[in-house]
């Protein structure tokens, strides 16, 4: 009877992987792309704004109802076709823009663009609103280099909703499949032992773009009950863990300030019992406890992103108790930015902060989705570059 060696052994499980992985990115997508459909049409009504995604080249791969009611046009007259030919927009100088225009020429290079009270037509004649504001938000790969842009398009006077998470869903949704390309990538160059910690990566951001779906329509400041802090952040950090050894990285809680002298008067004499499992009494804070962890769990992902590779890679996570008038929770990182660069980090997909560091392999909404809860919870993230960057969360009790 022959045998089979192990190369083939290894061949056939590698071919069967790509298959099943085959199948699992396209149920993703699948699930993904219809929830994002239904978001953008609950979004819809009311909403005016023009958005328009473009690949590097100035052609339009995306756009959404508004961009075809206002310039009255079918989606198959506006894709595939240059922006500045579906767009004619004049600056106060009334000079139309173009790919030569300076502030496009930024906006490819991977800057925020914002221009001001600019006038909008189409084949001469004033579209639904004349007077405009323009904002570019570049899209950046997974190396960290320009790949996509969103032209946002406001009426002057309109309120700027340019932020609308259905708008960042929509890009963190192609960086999501850009993921699961790379996944396909890895295995074939890197070998079967990269399958956990890329596998992590993508389902780390899809989860980034379900929470944004739901964000949209969430009332995060109602529903609020008694959760132990303490308890909470402990099991936030052990499930991170996975997520930090795929960033070659690691992350280390401990409650600096509460040990056995805490606990004494809860335990009977002669018994045994860790002080870590009573815990509550003392780290009780009333919070939505459903959002408040995806807070502290996306400010940490933050982190890891942003700690450098080697052996000085690693987060120290605590809470400690200040009075009893509130909790303090601590993430401290071996990360060195500028006060510049820290406002990068929340703000959707992070400038060119993703060439320099981890955030590249992240969904581009961690910190995005951090400050926003963070508002809507009234529970201000603190950062600090000194020493190294550090991110604070005061909880009241």
């Amino acid at each position: 009877m022959p045998i089979i060696s192990e190369f083939v052994l290894y061949i056939i499980l590698f071919v069967a992987i790509l298959v099943l992985l085959s199948i699992i990115a396209h149920f993703l997508n699948f699930k993904i792309t219809d929830l994002f459909k239904r978001s953008k049409r609950n979004s819809a009504q009311g909403n005016n704004e023009i958005v328009l995604i473009t690949d590097i080249s100035f052609s339009i791969i995306s756009a959404n109802d508004a961009a075809e009611q206002a310039l009255q046009m079918f989606d198959s007259e506006i894709l595939h076709k240059n922006i500045f030919d579906v767009l004619l927009v004049r600056d106060q100088n009334n000079t139309l823009l173009s790919t030569k225009t300076p502030e496009i020429a930024e906006a490819a290079a991977g800057k925020v663009v914002v221009m001001e009270k600019l006038r909008l037509f189409r084949k001469n004649r004033a579209v639904s609103f004349q007077e405009i504001d323009l904002q570019i938000r570049p899209i950046t790969n997974i190396d960290g280099t320009v790949g996509q842009m969103t032209f946002i398009v406001n009426a002057v006077g309109q309120k700027n909703t340019s932020i609308n998470n259905h708008i960042d869903v929509e890009v963190a949704r192609i960086r999501h499949q850009a993921l699961i390309s790379q996944l396909k990538e890895g295995l074939q160059k890197n070998g079967l032992w990269d399958l956990k910690n890329i596998t992590e990566l993508v389902r780390s951001s899809e989860i980034d773009l379900l929470n944004a779906l739901e964000i949209e329509h969430a009332k995060l400041n109602e529903d609020k009950s008694l959760i132990d802090v303490a308890n909470t952040c402990r099991q936030i950090v052990d499930s991170e863990k996975e997520f930090a050894t795929a960033l070659k990285s690691s992350v280390i809680f401990s409650l600096p300030d509460f040990g056995e002298k805490d606990v004494a008067a809860l335990i009977p004499a002669g018994a045994t019992i860790d002080p870590n499992l009573l815990t509550a009494p003392f780290f009780t804070a009333p919070v939505n406890a459903k959002w408040f962890d995806i807070l502290i769990r996306k400010t940490l992902d933050v982190s890891l992103m942003i700690v450098p590779n080697g052996n000085n890679s690693s987060v120290s996570f605590t809470v400690t108790r200040e009075n009893k008038s509130a909790l303090i929770i601590n993430i401290m990182t071996t990360a060195y930015l500028t006060e510049e660069q820290v406002k990068l980090l929340f703000i959707p997909y992070y400038g060119d902060l993703t060439r320099s560091t981890n955030l590249r392999w992240g969904s581009g909404l961690e910190g995005h989705l951090a400050s926003t809860i963070s508002q809507m919870l009234s529970v201000p993230i603190v950062v600090s570059t000194q020493p190294t960057v550090s991110f604070t969360v005061k909880l009241p009790k």
